[in-house]
């Protein structure tokens, strides 16, 4: 919900190259050790949320919904995004995430 957004009035948000606004870039409060983006909608209110993870390089996960299943995955099996990452790509879960992320 918008409600729950937090904008700085310290700064104006930042214009990408597609004319999108970032309202916040920074740590996400809800999972800890990723960053959340909050990025507006070009010519409307609405906003999207991604987030992204040190360990994750070229992926962003796309909603709340697959930020729990990484969650999960890592928690459960004991793993790292870059694996939890990989399982739900084999479970045929690409919904989630943006990019196709790195072979290390």
């Amino acid at each position: 919900k918008a409600s729950k957004l937090r904008k700085s009035t310290a700064s104006v948000p930042k214009k990408n190259n597609k004319g999108l606004r970032t309202l916040q870039n920074g740590e996400a409060d809800e999972f800890p050790g990723w960053t959340c983006e909050v990025i507006q909608r070009k010519k409307s209110n609405h906003y999207e949320r991604f987030w992204s993870h040190p360990g994750l390089v070229g992926v962003n996960v796309r909603s709340r919904v697959g930020m729990r299943e990484m969650m999960e995955k890592m928690e459960t099996n004991r793993v790292d995004a870059n694996t939890a990452y990989e399982m739900l790509m084999s479970e045929g879960k690409r919904k989630y995430f943006l990019g196709t992320g790195s072979k290390s």
